[in-house]
């Protein structure tokens, strides 16, 4: 399926936008567009008109206040908050959760601010706004207002956010110290939309009595779920050293009592909700889950282990500044998508044009574009609902879903493809050489959006391990379930680029 014809506006400043969503009745807010075009593509939504937030500079500022808030603008990226130092260091539960959230070529072009106001109860953002007490800034006709994160979420896809309201920034508290904190979730693949998920945060006297907690689930219901009955049972409860674990110094041979409390507590999260059934799990299922989540995040919030490892990526190279007017593919300039839609003013193509030409050409997705009017047949195109990875490209250097976004918005950003990476001589590259020394190939109908995959990860992490690379390809599907000897051809690839000969 494509989407429906739409007009695409892409403003500059916020102002722009607001007079833009006021000035159309039937207008969508563009942010990241990962759930929106999927819909789209499937004709479950139709909007006459698009308005484009990526411009909009102002909007993807990650800064920290004089009172210690951390301040994320709503147009900041998942993969933004990840590389954050400032998120990783200071809200190590914001850091945690967004190894969890969705896949790389996601959440490079994922935001935070798509994610709040889109409000699937499955999404990993809500239950961390709910925990973490922030405030959600929303910008409308009548001003600017704060809205508490419990009283965002109203339901399924439903929040506050009135017909002209922009969600423009997000507020987290300072972070105290002594805080521990714990999440972990289930899901059926890495990456994939949580069945349920827990988040704890307990807050300390003297680093091991809890004066406060919070646990909040998320995945089992329409909305996340507070529990303040077992957080009440948290209070005054006593937790063991930090870092407590079977190295620590202080380790016995029998657990903390605390982990055995964990247990107990797990147990009646369990017995407090009444989780929903859907195609994914029913109902009983999600219960013996809430059990375990609760039961695994509080014990890494008591110190006994971490479930991810978080770390800082490289930034993505830069092909330098792009017109705006123009698209970089692979190292050459292109006309817009825009640009096209003006050469159906003559009157000999006005014959034979759409009616709306511009409404009509920004219905292409970079997928369609790439193939057909670049002739780069190389991105194939799958699932066109952002599931298989087969048409994943670079944007600005980030893998990115090309059937997930609309050749309008690589208007004044550089695109490279498979054949980008492929020297000017017209020799493989050397992880494409590494993918026929494994027989990686297969079919070969995965291997271009594999192999770009895999470049962008060995580009963030030159050296990464074997569950790294097993997660930076999550996203992407391999029909011939070749698995085993794509990871090994990205290590061999990741070994000679470090100098390794064997």
């Amino acid at each position: 399926m494509k989407p429906s014809p739409f007009d695409y506006h892409r403003p500059a400043t916020l102002d722009e936008a607001l007079g833009l969503l006021q000035a159309h009745e039937d207008a969508r807010l563009l942010a990241g567009g990962q759930s929106l075009i999927p819909a789209m593509n499937f004709r479950l939504a139709a909007p006459e008109v698009l308005i484009d937030l990526g411009d909009i500079a102002a909007l993807r500022d990650i800064t920290v206040d004089q009172a210690g808030n951390l301040k994320i603008g709503a147009m900041a990226s998942h993969a933004d908050c990840q590389r954050s130092q400032t998120i990783q260091e200071g809200w190590p539960l914001i850091a945690e959760a967004l190894a969890y959230v969705a896949h790389a070529q996601v959440r490079h072009r994922g935001t935070i601010g798509g994610s709040l106001a889109h409000a699937d109860p499955a999404a990993e953002w809500p239950a961390l706004c709910v925990a973490l007490d922030a405030t959600l800034t929303v910008t409308g006709p009548a001003g600017t207002r704060n809205i508490a994160a419990v009283d965002f979420f109203q339901g399924v896809y439903a929040t506050s956010l009135e017909a002209h309201d922009i969600l423009t920034a997000i507020t987290f508290p300072a972070w105290p110290s002594g805080r521990r904190w714990g999440f972990h979730e289930v899901s059926r693949r890495q990456g994939d939309f949580a069945l349920a998920g827990a988040a704890v945060v307990i807050d300390t006297h003297d680093g091991q009595i809890c004066s406060h907690a919070k646990a909040v689930l998320f995945g089992v219901a329409d909305t996340p779920v507070a529990l303040p009955a077992l957080t009440r049972r948290l209070e005054r409860a006593e937790l063991p050293p930090a870092g407590f674990g079977p190295d620590h110094e202080a380790a016995e041979e029998s657990e903390h009592t605390f982990f055995q409390r964990c247990d107990d507590l797990a147990w009646f999260a369990r017995t407090a909700v009444e989780p929903r059934s859907d195609l994914h799990a029913d109902a009983a299922y999600r219960q013996d889950l809430i059990q375990a989540v609760v039961a695994l995040a509080l014990r890494q919030a008591a110190g006994a282990s971490a479930t991810k490892l978080t770390r800082s990526a490289q930034a993505p190279r830069s092909e330098g500044p792009v017109p705006a007017d123009k698209i970089m593919v692979n190292g050459r300039l292109m006309e817009s998508v825009g640009q096209r839609a003006n050469a159906h003013a003559t009157p000999e193509s006005q014959r034979n044009a759409p009616a709306n030409p511009s409404k009509t050409l920004s219905r292409i997705t970079l997928a369609d574009h790439a193939r057909d009017n670049w002739r780069l047949t190389g991105t194939h195109i799958g699932c066109e609902h952002g599931v298989c990875g087969a048409c994943t490209v670079l944007i600005d250097g980030e893998s990115a879903r090309a059937c997930l976004m609309f050749a309008r918005q690589a208007e004044g950003r550089a695109v490279t493809t498979i054949e980008g990476l492929t020297p000017a001589n017209g020799e493989l590259s050397d992880l494409q050489q590494q993918f026929v020394a494994h027989h990686a190939l297969q079919c070969g109908f995965c291997t271009p959006g594999m192999i770009v995959s895999a470049e962008a990860l060995l580009r963030e992490n030159p050296s990464p391990t074997a569950d790294e690379v097993r997660e930076a390809l999550s996203g992407n599907i391999c029909r011939c379930t070749g698995y085993v000897s794509i990871i090994e051809a990205v290590l061999a690839t990741a070994r000679l680029r470090q100098g390794e000969t064997t």
